[in-house]
């Protein structure tokens, strides 16, 4: 099974346990200084696949508009030979 696979409830305990693994032996301000840093990380991935994602609608969209005027030209052409 990947790690992406999990189920909801797998995924969060592995969080909780990896968090203990990493706090063992600092002191609250080691933990604090490690939490903000992983948060940060965690930000800036979800910061980057946003834009992804934004970048793919957009991607998605202007494909859709062309297709929809390939099928417009295929209506005016089949217009103009009915009234041929």
């Amino acid at each position: 099974m990947s790690f992406f696979n999990l189920p909801p409830e797998q995924f969060t305990l592995l969080s909780y346990l990896v968090a203990l693994l990493l706090i063992q032996n600092l002191d609250a301000n080691e933990q604090n200084a490690l939490g903000n840093f992983i948060e940060a990380v965690g930000q800036a991935i979800l910061t980057i696949a946003a834009q992804e994602q934004l970048q793919q609608s957009q991607n998605n969209q202007q494909q859709m508009c062309q297709q929809m005027d390939l099928i417009k030209k295929q209506i005016e052409i089949f217009e103009r030979q009915l009234r041929k």
